[in-house]
């Protein structure tokens, strides 16, 4: 009997094969997509922790004016240190071209066979002697570099060096140079000699020497290792303590990975309704079988094993496409990330509790998917079953049948095919659901992408400034606003003070470190939005204005609270006016420019210039009045140790947001493909239940044309109805998205923006794709012949 059952599951199977196939790959995609977002998150949290253990991380950072080896070496004795490391940070200018330059950051490595902490490794070449450099990978992503190349590179002072590249390296903590937008290298502390740099060290990086201690704990120590550097003589000017034992890039990549999981997990609901349609259509057919089986003593719970038994079926075919390509898939997400966020795979595998997921889901999904239609179908009486014609169908009772019976003034086939895409509700309503879900969420992609380009509109707005100038050594702002305004171009040069700062709380523990900028009265290049207080008034003494997300360290700042500011090692009173939106993830203070001055004892004096051009001004024009700026200061006597554009930062931001969009697209597209199988399913199961309806039009003289365009209407129509629900239901999608991953990256919702160009374009790829999904049934549809079809039941 068991036997039996299976060769009529089997029989069903093959019956209509294409019916068959589109359910199985429906199920695969959206097992692949699950498959391929845990994979790659599985994979890439090990690989991540895997290389960051062991480049050896330092616990802290503390930067701090020149030292000497014997200060690390008193460092490595302290109680609580398990090791201690000094390295050099300078930055040049690396020329790309007749007169352009991109900046370059140096790291003096005393010795690269005896590194101690955040190792670097070498990928290419040999470890740089004097005079040569090892380019780190990721500037790759923006020079076009090789072992063997020489460099030329421009210091504050002007003069120009060249540097022979020995190696191409690796620092698995360093973030990319696409990211950041400017390139890495390592050399010798003689290399820096040779170029007139001091080379005593302004990094000291520690480790603790108990590997459980938390960030807090961790922070403890750094301050009392601070107290004792200062006490030794040296001013420590700021600290960083990372997440222990975590990848700088792994919240951020966590966070968009959740988000791409939700996706996923959608592309695998939507799949669902292509199997409730199959079934409820198999069911509606196969009606008078199940009629004959009861009558021979079959029970309900055995007819429904059947049907069930087939769902098993179709999502064991669909595990056996999906578990490989779910597997590479991730491998190869995987590796793009990896390459992105400058990290290595740790090889090809698939984790167990992956495997096991994709298994459950696959199998689980379909089956609570199809348990519904199923048990309503077997619930049918034997005389019902008996007396049904197989299909019935029940058009012009609803309300909706009669209005559209009142249709006038169009043609008949028109009118045919209006009528049959509402003939069959609840399958309608489920490819609608599924079409239209996968088509909200392609449109939502378009809107997150507008409202990446808002938010970074808005805080290019928020510091309205065409130049950042960033000075070597702090000079007399009267000097830089007088250079500065001689360079033709210019039309306004604000300076602006800045120090390192932390926040003293009441039991005297010192929180993270934060740049403090002293602003001019009525500053004109930065143009913050209030959300609590006020902004900084021409009258205000020690008044402060904090970015919101400051409160992520420290909650329970209030507007009105005076606050202690540790500033160059020493503590004083300020009081908190106001909270402004923040333009980066990094809280910053902003202080009245007079205030700042006497904290830091430098008055009239600025480390910071920025500088407007005229209105209107392209990013190539940004970039030739940087390059004039600095030469003009430098040739003044004005050490720059760098210059930035907006244009240069719009471009690294938007690089990062186009990779967002492209990872996005890509599970929308799958979701498409689901919904595009859908439809494809649907119209598949229409054209066969209406095969004795199209052999009595073609009877009375229809034409293969005819019967073609009736087919491809009713699909378009579908499409486009689909395409007006999904436009409506993009907007909570994307609003959601759009939150979700501001709060990923920037800490802050975005600044939302609804895409009509996104709308548009799902337009006219859902009629391109309703036309493709209905080609098939419609050509099959012509191919029925009159006396096969006119039999059917």
């Amino acid at each position: 009997m068991r036997s039996v059952r299976w060769r009529k599951v089997l029989r069903d199977l093959g019956t209509h094969p294409l019916r068959s196939a589109l359910v199985v790959l429906s199920i695969a995609v959206g097992v692949f997509a699950v498959g391929t977002i845990a994979g790659s998150d599985a994979l890439l949290q090990r690989s991540m922790a895997e290389g960051y253990a062991a480049s050896r991380p330092a616990s802290a950072t503390l930067f701090a004016a020149p030292f000497e080896t014997g200060l690390v070496d008193t460092v490595r004795g302290m109680r609580g240190i398990a090791d201690a490391e000094g390295r050099r940070n300078v930055t040049v200018r690396l020329r790309t071209g007749t007169d352009a330059y991109r900046e370059m950051l140096l790291t003096a490595v005393p010795d690269f066979e005896d590194q101690r902490l955040d190792l670097v490794t070498l990928e290419r070449g040999t470890w740089p002697e004097r005079g040569e450099v090892a380019v780190e990978r990721s500037s790759l992503q923006l020079v076009g570099l090789a072992v063997g190349d020489v460099i030329t590179v421009q210091t504050v002072d002007g003069d120009l060096h060249e540097l022979t590249v020995s190696a191409i390296d690796h620092e698995v903590g360093a973030s990319p140079a696409f990211y950041v937008g400017r390139t890495f290298g390592h050399v010798l502390p003689a290399t820096l000699e040779d170029m007139g740099f001091d080379t005593r060290f302004d990094e000291l990086r520690i480790l603790v020497d108990d590997p459980s201690l938390d960030r807090d704990a961790i922070r403890a120590v750094a301050t009392r290792v601070q107290e004792g550097v200062e006490r030794a003589g040296t001013p420590v000017f700021g600290t960083f303590v990372p997440e222990p034992g975590r990848h700088p890039a792994n919240d951020l990549l966590q966070g968009f990975f959740l988000v791409l999981g939700v996706i996923g997990g959608l592309s695998l609901v939507v799949s669902g309704f292509l199997v409730v349609n199959t079934i409820s259509a198999i069911l509606a057919q196969q009606t008078r079988q199940i009629g004959v089986m009861k009558a021979i003593g079959a029970r309900s719970d055995q007819i429904a094993g059947l049907y069930l038994g087939m769902v098993l079926a179709y999502a064991v075919l669909s595990l056996v496409v999906a578990l490989p390509l779910g597997a590479l898939g991730a491998y190869g997400f995987t590796a793009f990330t990896a390459g992105l966020a400058n990290f290595d795979v740790a090889g090809f595998s698939v984790a167990p509790h992956v495997l096991a997921l994709e298994v459950a889901v696959g199998l689980l999904v379909p089956l609570a998917a199809a348990l519904v239609p199923v048990v309503r179908g077997v619930r049918v009486t034997v005389r019902e079953a008996l007396a049904s014609a197989g299909i019935a169908d029940r058009f012009g009772h609803g309300r909706v049948d009669r209005l559209l019976q009142q249709v006038r003034g169009v043609s008949r086939p028109t009118l045919l095919s209006l009528r049959n895409t509402f003939r069959r509700k609840a399958r309608l309503l489920l490819t609608l659901a599924a079409l239209s879900l996968g088509g909200a969420v392609f449109m939502s992609v378009f809107s997150v992408r507008a409202s990446l380009q808002q938010t970074l509109d808005d805080a290019l707005r928020y510091f309205n400034y065409d130049v950042q100038v960033e000075l070597a050594t702090t000079e007399r702002d009267d000097v830089l606003v007088r250079e500065a305004q001689r360079v033709p171009g210019v039309e306004a040069a604000e300076p602006w003070r800045f120090a390192s700062t932390q926040i003293v709380a009441r039991d005297g523990a010192e929180g993270r470190t934060i740049f403090a900028f002293g602003l001019p009265p009525n500053a004109r290049t930065v143009r913050p939005t209030v959300q609590e207080g006020r902004w900084l008034l021409p009258e205000d003494g020690r008044a402060i204005v904090a970015t919101v997300n400051l409160r992520d360290d420290e909650p329970d700042l209030r507007v009105g609270e005076e606050i202690v500011l540790r500033i160059d090692g020493q503590d004083g009173r300020w009081v908190l006016v106001g909270f402004v939106e923040s333009p980066t993830r990094r809280p910053f203070l902003y202080a009245p420019e007079s205030a700042l001055e006497r904290a830091t004892s430098e008055v009239g004096r600025a480390g910071v210039l920025m500088v407007q051009g005229r209105p209107g001004i392209t990013p190539a024009e940004q970039d030739a009045l940087a390059t004039a700026i600095r030469t003009h200061l430098e040739s003044a006597g004005v050490d720059v140790a760098a210059t930035t554009t907006a244009g240069e930062i719009r471009q690294t931001q938007e690089t990062l947001f186009d990779v967002l969009v492209v990872f996005l697209s890509s599970m929308a597209v799958l979701l498409g493909v689901v919904g595009g199988l859908g439809l494809t399913g649907t119209m598949t199961i229409n054209v066969v239940e209406r095969a004795r309806e199209i052999g009595v039009l073609r009877a009375v003289g229809a034409s293969d044309a005819a019967v073609l365009r009736i087919v491809l209407a009713e699909g378009v129509l579908i499409g486009l109805l689909s395409w007006a629900i999904g436009a409506i239901v993009a907007l909570p999608i994307s609003r959601l998205l759009a939150d979700a991953l501001g709060i990923v990256f920037i800490d802050r919702p975005l600044s939302y923006a609804y895409s009509l160009p996104g709308v548009a374009i799902w337009a006219a790829i859902v009629v391109a794709l309703s036309i493709l999904a209905s080609l098939l049934p419609a050509w099959r549809a012509t191919r029925l012949a009159v006396r096969e079809v006119l039999a059917y039941e």
